[in-house]
């Protein structure tokens, strides 16, 4: 177990042997519980050591917690839960080692590093909150801004129709001026003939009526 926590623990006892630590109310066993494995249906817990650490045990303790981080790759920034979790062991065995000598500053370790623990979670449960909100609107979004294309895809085919007719009726309406010109044309021909034959006829008359005058004088 020592080689996968940075807690220092005790040999493994069943837990119904005489020879398992007996844990008293104040002491490192209560504030620290311990492992408990069921192997071939009996029940066996490692404690976490009760010998008092020396400097040089601080000092393998972050050398061994460097180490894991860069073995296990952890994130040295943002969410990462290899970090968290090696972190929190580190703080469990300085609160094992803290606690053997004094078991107040133990239990006050204990509080901080549970408050620290819960801070940490409402910063998980608001970062995530965050991603579910980004992550809906950014769908909303998506879908608006498809429902936008697909309207706009629409009012351009609608422009496309109207630019059709437009064509048609302007084609139309240059036949219609065409077509009125024309017969306007043809009804001032035709009255320029009539108006012609007219003049025609009055000087005809005209004619005739000085020469009756003529022949009635003699």
């Amino acid at each position: 177990m020592e080689s996968e926590s940075l807690v220092k623990y005790d040999t493994k006892v069943l837990l119904s042997s005489e020879d398992r630590p007996r844990s008293a109310k104040e002491s490192v066993h209560s504030l620290l519980p311990p492992v408990v494995t069921l192997e071939a249906g009996e029940e066996w817990a490692q404690f976490v050591s009760s010998k008092p650490a020396v400097p040089q045990d601080v000092r393998r303790l972050e050398s061994k917690l460097d180490k894991l981080l860069r073995a296990q790759k952890a994130r040295e920034t943002g969410v990462c839960p290899l970090r968290e979790l090696l972190y929190e062991q580190a703080f469990n065995e300085v609160i094992r080692q803290v606690a053997i000598n004094s078991y107040d500053r133990g239990r006050l370790l204990i509080r901080i590093r549970d408050t620290n623990k819960l801070t940490i979670s409402t910063y998980k449960r608001l970062f995530e909150s965050s991603v579910t909100f980004g992550m809906r609107k950014m769908l909303q979004g998506q879908r608006i801004a498809g429902s936008r294309r697909e309207r706009i895809g629409e009012l351009q085919e609608d422009c496309r129709r109207l630019e059709v007719d437009l064509g048609r009726l302007e084609t139309e309406a240059e036949t219609l001026e065409t077509q009125e010109a024309e017969k306007e044309e043809a009804r001032a021909a035709v009255h320029e003939r009539e108006k012609t034959l007219r003049v025609e006829r009055n000087l005809e008359m005209t004619i005739r009526l000085e020469a009756l005058l003529q022949a009635a004088k003699r």
